[in-house]
């Protein structure tokens, strides 16, 4: 019973944040927002500890306490091997690891250990809400009198705005939650890992190989693994090749050819919003470094490429052959479905992006590979094969069912400091997720906007009311559905759900029900209501008295000031 009102609840607060808190799209609400030190001269020197992030909610005149992260990069010589920069000089910007790494006397650690210009301070889009009043008239409590705004905004959507707050403070706590967790599995020498959010569940089983990625009922997924395994391939797509596993080597006594090792884990960052995954080495290309950074529902990849000239690099998705109902969309491509029969994808050009929808999960695969297709004679173009006739010798199923990536040719000797990077991107979508892959290349691709403004107060800033006496003050209150789960008529059992709720004076009042991606299907109440208990019946059907499909949908009661949501099952 508690696994199942966890799970609840992770789905009621996914749509709540789609719905409430500022007005950004639903591609937007994925991203994460990254600041660097240098674009809060305000910040500099400050510890990392004592940086905490709010947000202003307008209807409740209150402050709340949001997922903010603090992670400090250094400039490494990441030259090999060291003392024969002859050989393969490199530097990289590496982000402070939680356990000792491979550089600096076997650590990552920072000698400066202030917030400085090469520091990084994230937090999701998602979490931004209202702007605050004059600094004179509201301020978060035991904090210190100046604070940063933060200005969010979309260059595609000149409306859409939201704000996050920046304050610092010696004496609060930290209570805004872990969103991300990293921990490391397997054989040491391995450095496999499960990475784990409420919206999936990632599984490496090596340094470079990814196997697993499993939506959670939080996404409306049933924990179903939908990939074979990402994967990567240079020279060939079978042997003679090299491949993640070879890149995955980490010395010559554990199989790899070369005499300083194919690959060197670096180390991993956990914050709360989000944690970082670091590996260095490719085979022949000792200073290639990979990192991935795992975030509530997607994972942001970057390769910092250096490396001899190569005549053909490939990265691509190979999917579960299990998974049913299977379809793939591109910027040419719509409704392909992946079945392991080879088919003729239309589009010459390569497409920055593709979805790919299941029963079991979708996925939206995004790649930026401009600065491969700046390289003098270097081309890029999408990868793509069905067919269950074909296995590259990785992964378990032995198909290629719906591989789709990219496949970068005639790479010129890029063996230098400065890399040739490329970034991927993977987000996490519902099962059978409708065609939403431009929304998110067009968010990729125009990055959004951030102002900072500092501000003081002279006003004391006080001390925080506790979580009771707000509920307390707050008598405007949303009882739980019932009968919970219900049917909408088709079917045996209750034919409606009575929803009930208690405002404290006469008020306007809306009702309104959505379904799991966020969209309106029913308004139930839209006028005044009287002072105390109202109740409210829906029978699961939709505006024009349509029945709905099965599954969860999430009431929603608003006022001017107060907005409250809960989840309701629909059965047949």
């Amino acid at each position: 019973m508690k696994k199942t009102i966890l799970v609840t609840t992770a789905c009621f607060l996914f749509l709540s944040q789609l719905l409430a808190g500022n007005n950004f799209s639903f591609a937007r609400k994925y991203q994460p927002v990254i600041i660097t030190g240098a674009q809060i001269p305000d910040l500099l020197g400050e510890k990392p500890s004592e940086i905490f992030g709010f947000v202003y909610i307008a209807g409740e005149n209150r402050w709340k306490q949001i997922p903010l992260q603090v992670d400090e990069r250094i400039l490494f010589d990441t030259t090999v091997p060291p003392g024969k920069p002859e050989k393969h000089p490199a530097t990289d910007l590496l982000y402070v690891t939680d356990e000792p790494g491979i550089y600096q006397n076997g650590t990552t650690s920072d000698s400066d250990p202030g917030f400085d210009s090469d520091d990084e301070i994230v937090f999701m889009v998602e979490d931004g809400g209202d702007r605050a009043p004059h600094p004179d008239e509201s301020w978060a409590p035991d904090t210190e009198m100046r604070r940063v705004e933060v200005k969010i905004s979309d260059p595609l959507d000149a409306a859409a705005e939201a704000y996050v707050y920046i304050y610092l403070s010696k004496t609060l706590n930290y209570t805004a939650g872990e969103e991300v967790s990293h921990a490391l599995v397997g054989p040491a020498n391995e450095q496999g890992a499960d990475i784990e959010s409420d919206y999936y569940f990632l599984h490496y089983s090596r340094r470079w190989v990814l196997d697993e990625i499993r939506p959670k009922s939080a996404l409306g997924g049933n924990n179903i693994d939908l990939i074979d395994r990402v994967k990567f391939r240079a020279y060939a797509l079978v042997p003679p090749n090299e491949s993640e596993d070879l890149w995955s080597e980490g010395s010559k006594t554990n199989g790899c050819q070369y005499e300083d090792g194919c690959s060197d884990y670096v180390g991993h960052r956990v914050g709360p919003v989000r944690a970082i995954r670091q590996v260095q080495g490719a085979a022949s290309g000792p200073t290639t470094s990979y990192s991935a950074v795992f975030y509530r529902k997607m994972v942001a990849m970057q390769m910092n490429y250096r490396v001899h000239p190569l005549p053909d690099l490939w990265f691509y998705m190979d999917y579960s052959k299990n998974l049913t109902n299977t379809k793939y969309y591109d910027e040419y491509n719509s409704n392909v479905k992946l079945d392991g029969q080879p088919e003729t994808l239309s589009g010459s050009s390569p497409s920055s992006w593709a979805q790919t929808s299941a029963n079991q999960g979708s996925l939206v695969l995004w790649t930026d590979l401009r600065q491969f297709a700046a390289l003098p004679g270097c081309t890029v173009s999408s990868y793509y094969v069905d067919n269950n006739n074909f296995f590259d010798l990785t992964g378990e199923d032995n198909n290629a069912i719906g591989n789709h990536g990219v496949h970068v040719e005639e790479i010129p000797d890029t063996d230098k400091r400065e890399a040739v990077i490329s970034h991927i991107r993977l987000f996490m979508l519902p099962p059978d997720a409708e065609n939403r892959g431009k929304e998110f290349d067009d968010a990729n691709w125009n990055p959004l906007t951030t102002a900072t403004t500092k501000q003081v107060t002279t006003v004391s800033p006080g001390t925080a009311v506790s979580e009771n006496e707000l509920e307390i003050a707050n008598s405007f209150r949303l009882y739980p559905a019932y009968p919970n789960p219900f049917s909408n008529g088709l079917g045996s059992g209750k034919k409606a759900t009575m929803i009930q709720f208690n405002v404290p004076a006469p008020t306007a009042v809306q009702v309104h029900v959505y379904d799991i991606q966020g969209r309106r299907v029913r308004t139930l109440f839209h006028g005044i209501s009287e002072t105390g208990l109202r109740t409210i019946e829906w029978n699961g059907r939709d505006q024009m008295n349509r029945p709905l499909a099965s599954g969860v949908y999430y009431v929603e009661v608003k006022t001017a000031n107060k907005r409250q949501m809960m989840p309701v099952t629909l059965v047949k």
